[in-house]
C-alpha cells in the first residue's frame, strides 16, 4: 500500500511538470531550462523515489505508465524548475488564469530570494526587481533583466515608481493578513489594470480555518483590486494563490 499511495503522489507531481511546462510554452524536443536534466527511468520503485527527491529535481523522458491509472499515459514535457519549487506555481498561474507577461513590462517580486519567479518573469522578457533583503541564486542575480534591491518590502515601498508595473508577484513567507496589507499597499505602483499574484500561506494543521482566511483575504483585497480567483493550485501545498488586477 505504501509503494501504490508514492506512486499515485509521484504522478501527481509529474503531473505538475507537464501542467507547468505546458504554462512556459514548451514543446517536445525543445531545450531543458538551464540547470534542468533529463534523465532515463528504469522503472524501479527505488530509481523513481531518488529522481523525485534530487534537489535540484531531474526531468523524466518519456515516462510510460507501469499500471493502468498510477502513473500519467501522456509524455511529458523536457521541464524541471531550476531554482526552486515556488517557480511551479507561477507557471501554473500565468497558465491556468492567463496572466500577461509582456515583454519589456515592470514586475516588482516581493520576498523574491532565493530567486525563482523573478527567473521565470525574466525569461519571459519583463523587466524585474526582486526585492529582498537575502541572496538569490545566481541564475536569478545573474540575469540582465533582473535588478536586486536588498530591502524589505516596506522599505522599498517608499521609494517605489507609481503606476509603472504591469506585474505585482508576492510569494512572502508571512500570515495572510499581514501579506494583504503588503499587496494593498503595492497597488499604487501597479499601472490600472495592472495584474497581481500573490500567495496565501495556510496553517497546515488547521485546514478547517482555510475557508475563513481565504474569504477574509479575498475581502481585504477588494478594496484596490478585481479579484480573478483564489485557488489552491497542484504546485500549492498549505497556501492558495490569489490572481488579481488593480482597480482603476
Amino acid at each position: 500500500m505504501k509503494a501504490l499511495a508514492f506512486f499515485h503522489e509521484a504522478a501527481e507531481r509529474l503531473a505538475m511538470r507537464e501542467l507547468a511546462a505546458r504554462a512556459a510554452g514548451l514543446r517536445p524536443g525543445d531545450p531543458i531550462a538551464p540547470g534542468a536534466r533529463i534523465v532515463e527511468w528504469d522503472g524501479s520503485f527505488d530509481e523513481l523515489h531518488r529522481i523525485l527527491s534530487d534537489d535540484p529535481p531531474v526531468f523524466v523522458r518519456d515516462i510510460q505508465p507501469i499500471e493502468e491509472g498510477v502513473l500519467p499515459r501522456e509524455r511529458l514535457r523536457r521541464y524541471a524548475y531550476t531554482i526552486c519549487r515556488s517557480e511551479l506555481k507561477l507557471l501554473e498561474a500565468v497558465g491556468l488564469f492567463g496572466i500577461p507577461t509582456p515583454r519589456g513590462g515592470l514586475a516588482v517580486d516581493l520576498g523574491a530570494a532565493p530567486g525563482g519567479w523573478s527567473y521565470i518573469l525574466a525569461s519571459r522578457g519583463m523587466r524585474v526587481i526582486a526585492v529582498d533583503p537575502g541572496d538569490l541564486r545566481p541564475l536569478a542575480a545573474g540575469h540582465p533583466n533582473v535588478e536586486h534591491v536588498r530591502t524589505t518590502a516596506g522599505q522599498f515601498l517608499k521609494t517605489a515608481g507609481r503606476g509603472s508595473a504591469a506585474l505585482l508577484v508576492n510569494d512572502m513567507k508571512m500570515e495572510p493578513g499581514r501579506s494583504c496589507d503588503v499587496t494593498l499597499d503595492y497597488a499604487p505602483i501597479l499601472e490600472p489594470g495592472g495584474w497581481a499574484v500573490m500567495t496565501l500561506k495556510l496553517p497546515s494543521n488547521a485546514a478547517s480555518s482555510w475557508p475563513g482566511i481565504i474569504g477574509r483575504s479575498r475581502d481585504a483585497l477588494k478594496q484596490s483590486y478585481a479579484v480573478m480567483g483564489i485557488r489552491q493550485l497542484r504546485a500549492n501545498r498549505s497556501e492558495a494563490t490569489c490572481v488579481m488586477a488593480r482597480l482603476g
